[in-house]
C-alpha cells in the first residue's frame, strides 16, 4: 500500500513537505518521518517498529541530543489555555483526529 499526498501531511499536526523532499536521500528528512509517526495517538506495533528502525539508521548520539533539545524546548515554552485544558481532560474526550488503520 502507498500513501499519496501533496505538499503536506495533515493529521493532528500538519507536516510540511513542500520543498523538503529533496533535502535528504533516499527518503524525506528523518524529522518529518518521526513527526509523522509520533503524532499518532493510537500507535500500533508497526509504527513503533518503524520508529526503531528510523532511529537505528541514524547516529544514536545525534538522535539522543536532538530529542533532548526538542523536549527542553517543548517544556520551556508557555502552554496555551487550550493545551492546558486538553492536558487536564486527558483521554476522556477525543481531542485528536482519528487516523484510520489500513
Amino acid at each position: 500500500m502507498v500513501e499519496i499526498f501533496y505538499d503536506e501531511l495533515a493529521m493532528n499536526h500538519t507536516v510540511p513537505y513542500k520543498g523538503r523532499l529533496e533535502m535528504d536521500s533516499p527518503t524525506t528528512p528523518a524529522g518529518e518521518l518521526m513527526l509523522q509517526k509520533l503524532q499518532v495517538v493510537k500507535i500500533n506495533e508497526k509504527d513503533i517498529k518503524d520508529l526503531i528502525v528510523l532511529i537505528r539508521a541514524h547516529d544514536k548520539s545525534i538522535v539522543t541530543q536532538r530529542v533532548d533539545t526538542m523536549l527542553a524546548l517543548i517544556e520551556s515554552k508557555p502552554k496555551s489555555f487550550k493545551w492546558r485544558m486538553r492536558a487536564k481532560v486527558g483521554t476522556k474526550t477525543m481531542w485528536y483526529n482519528p487516523v484510520d488503520d489500513w
